[in-house]
Parts: C-alpha cells; structure tokens; sequence
C-alpha cells in the first residue's frame, strides 16, 4: 500500500496533466513510454547542442590554422619585392589596362639585365621575368595594389584570403634612386 502511495504521489502532477490532455495514456505503463519518449527528446536536444558548439569551433579553428599560410604568402611576396627593388634601376607602376599610372595592380621593374613584372592572376601572385617563365610567389593573394607617388619608394597593399581568414599588408619600399629614374604617370 505505500509503495502504490509513493508511485501515485511521484507522478500525480504529471498524471494529472497528461491525462487531461491525452485520454488515451491509462496506467503507469503510458507513462513510462512518455517518459521514455520525452528522455529521447531530451537526448536529442543536447546531442543537436554539442554538434552546434563542436561545429563552431571546428570552423573557428580552421580559420585559424589557414592565417599562418597567409601570414607566410603576405610576408614572402614582401620579402621578393624588396630584393627586386633593391637591385632595380627604372620602377613603373601600370594600371588594369597596362597604362602607365602612379598606383595600379601591375608593377614593372626594370634591372640591370632584365624586365620583372609583378602582377596577381587567378589568386596567385606571379613574377615574371623576360628571360623565364613566370614564377608563382604566394597563393590565395586576391587583391594587389602598388603605388609609387613619391621617387624613390613604393607603396604595396596586398590581401591574401582563405576560407573567411584573412591577411592583409601595406608596406612601403624604398629602393633608393634618384627621380628621374622613376617612370611614373604620363612621364617616360
């Protein structure tokens, strides 16, 4: 008899609702199977929960394994510039259709026994040379500016981007020559 007491008592706020609103539950057997059903939901919910943090952070931890190839695209097509530069004799800076500007996405220069010219294609930065075949520097490099106002320096904005990670870099070169070797704008 208490036993049948305690089983009533544990279950009379829920009994009380369920059997108003579902008839057809008689007994304590309909309400372990909703109970049971209910534990699913339950377990559902919370496993639909871990997915979503497990998801969240393995997006946020891709991104942030693809910034350090970034970070080395950026810093390498700096580091090959700037050795041009250093052993350049003539700068000319060409807008997208290969006029010459003082700032545009084509970079011209020219040495003491060659032609290089730097320019993105198909998100991959490339040199080219007039004596080799193009040489691809960095990847994933979508966007590549430079300009040269002032004789004497030049000034890079390159943007490298993957899967939502992004590295971006201004920098300004100097390479130490005096203005009238500087071809820029309309001036030959």
């Amino acid at each position: 008899m208490a036993d049948k007491a305690k089983k009533q008592w544990r279950c009379i706020p829920w009994c009380m609702y369920l059997r108003k609103y579902l008839p057809g539950l008689k007994g304590q057997s309909g309400l372990t199977l909703l109970e049971t059903v209910l534990a699913l939901f339950l377990l559902l919910l919370m496993l639909h929960s871990v997915m979503a943090v497990y998801w969240h952070v393995f997006l946020a931890t891709s991104q942030l394994q693809d910034l350090p190839e970034l970070q080395y695209s950026v810093r390498r097509s700096r580091q090959y510039l700037a050795a041009d530069l250093a052993a350049c004799i003539q700068v000319q800076v060409k807008d997208a259709s290969g006029q010459p500007a003082v700032s545009g996405p084509h970079l011209f220069l020219t040495m003491s026994d060659e032609l290089l010219h730097y320019y993105i294609d198909n998100d991959q930065l490339y040199r080219d040379s007039n004596h080799s075949s193009p040489l691809p520097l960095a990847e994933h490099v979508n966007s590549l500016h430079f300009s040269s106002h002032n004789p004497g320096t030049v000034l890079m904005l390159i943007r490298a981007e993957q899967n939502g990670a992004c590295c971006e870099s201004i920098c300004s070169l100097s390479y130490n020559r005096y203005a009238d070797e500087v071809i820029q704008g309309g001036e030959e």
